[in-house]
């Protein structure tokens, strides 16, 4: 067997989903630190999956302001965390 311990762990992680979740976790700090308390304190990171974010807002006001930020935020995220490679964030 000449696979690496942490490819086989990799491989456990992604097949289960754990990855997934892992990710979710680390992008929920991520998304506080990028964003700052206002913004954070009125959305919520629902998810994160194949580089599409989705971000739970309380309103519709908040809806229409981030996604006319997104592109800027995705691209702040991006560079304190690029192993994530978020392409997308969707609000709802």
């Amino acid at each position: 067997m000449s696979e690496k311990i942490s490819d086989l762990i990799k491989d456990l992680f992604d097949s289960k989903g754990i990855r997934d979740k892992i990710d979710t976790a680390s992008v929920q700090t991520l998304w506080s630190q990028t964003v700052g308390e206002i913004i954070s304190k009125n959305t919520s990171v629902v998810s994160l999956k194949s580089g599409t974010m989705t971000i739970k807002t309380i309103n519709p006001v908040w809806r229409n302001e981030l996604v006319m930020q997104s592109t800027g935020i995705i691209k702040r995220m991006n560079k304190k965390q690029n192993r994530l490679k978020i392409k997308e964030i969707r609000f709802i």
